[in-house]
């Protein structure tokens, strides 16, 4: 297996959290849903874990400053490491709309004050 397919296979379990199999243990083959998602009725269609509110920013953020996968995950427990090493993958990729993302969501924290 390749590393592209590695993380092919990282980045598209068929399952959410609320489905009866863990997507970890779907064989690639089956997998059919991305972990991340884009739902336009939650945080406007950002980046999220898929089954949580969790954005990606939020845990590319943490990581950014200085939090392990172990901390992040002790910090947000709806997450697994798992989760959090492909949170950290889908921003390897898509820096660009990751950026926008942290960028707007600071612009919109500026507005408030």
């Amino acid at each position: 297996m390749s590393q592209s397919d590695a993380h092919a296979n990282i980045l598209t379990p068929s399952t959410g959290r609320d489905g009866a199999q863990d997507p970890r243990l779907v064989p690639p083959a089956l997998r059919t849903r991305s972990w991340v998602a884009h739902h336009p009725g939650v945080l406007d269609g950002e980046a999220v874990i898929e089954g949580t509110r969790i954005p990606v920013r939020t845990v590319v953020l943490m990581a950014q400053a200085g939090f392990d996968a172990p901390r992040i995950v002790a910090d947000l427990p709806t997450l697994t490491v798992a989760d959090v090493t492909v949170a950290l993958t889908y921003y390897d990729h898509h820096h660009d709309e990751i950026d926008a993302a942290i960028a707007a969501d600071a612009h919109a924290d500026d507005e408030l004050f």
